[in-house]
């Protein structure tokens, strides 16, 4: 243990090395917009329609039976241990 604890002080150290001595060999993230470059969308300015809501409600429905399903056929492949006990 007095080893591992030795190497995050050594890496702050080789850090500030490095930046000391040759600064553009370390890639600095930009904090305050780290990826402008990603569009999200946009969000709605009016309430979800009918027939999104309905969409929506129809997709989740789907992806919650898929996965009950496959959770049941895993539940055929795992062996449940015997509750009897022999004598």
């Amino acid at each position: 243990m007095s080893l591992q604890a030795k190497v995050p002080p050594a890496v702050c150290m080789l850090h500030n090395f490095i930046k000391a001595h040759d600064p553009s060999d370390i890639d600095t993230p930009n904090l305050l917009n780290p990826t402008p470059e990603v569009d999200n969308g946009e969000l709605s300015h009016t309430p979800p329609m009918e027939a999104s809501s309905t969409a929506a409600n129809n997709c989740r429905d789907w992806i919650t039976c898929t996965m009950w399903i496959d959770y049941q056929q895993e539940l055929e492949f795992i062996p449940i241990p015997s509750t009897q006990t022999k004598c």
